[in-house]
């Protein structure tokens, strides 16, 4: 048809043949938008406190492993005996032997499925269940230093029992 108007099909939709702001889709605001949270997100992640080798949390808000490379090896002066810097991830093939933790500091623990739940003796280091959606093939569990002293954590293997004493300082 000649000279027929073109309606455009949001405009029948709303009244006065306006659309709402909120729905146009204009880019310049989405742009400031963008810079806005793009400027927060900076301003927030380079804003953190702490200094370094100290722990961090996941997305989660769980505990990451702690690494052992920030406690001194020879702690002697405080417990008597040397221990060395616990390991982030204990395991069977870890050496049974005295390890040291900084209060707030964590660890993992991962053994075989069919390895009987492991025993803590002590109270400075709390032991938690890791628990997955799915399998991930292993049983895990956080050691969390959450007083100063000692803990010892026991695993019956087939072989005999794997020991690990965990010495949590200040």
């Amino acid at each position: 048809m000649k000279g027929a108007r073109q309606v455009n099909p949001m405009s029948t939709i709303f009244v006065g043949g306006k659309v709402p702001r909120h729905l146009r889709h204009d880019t310049a605001d989405n742009a400031a938008g963008l810079t806005g949270f793009l400027a927060l997100l900076v301003l927030l992640t380079a804003c953190g406190e702490g200094t370094p080798g100290e722990q961090s949390t996941t997305t989660e808000g769980a505990v990451a492993p702690s690494t052992a490379s920030s406690v001194p090896t020879d702690q002697t002066a405080t417990t008597g005996v040397t221990a060395v810097p616990g390991p982030a991830i204990f395991t069977e093939d870890t050496p049974t032997g005295r390890y040291t933790m900084r209060l707030g500091d964590s660890s993992l623990l991962r053994l075989p499925p069919t390895v009987p739940w492991p025993e803590a003796e002590g109270s400075s280091v709390e032991m938690i269940e890791v628990a997955y959606f799915t399998d991930p093939g292993y049983q895990e569990w956080e050691l969390a230093a959450i007083g100063e002293g000692e803990t010892s954590i026991v695993v019956e293997l087939d072989t005999g029992p794997l020991t690990w004493t965990l010495v949590v300082i200040g």
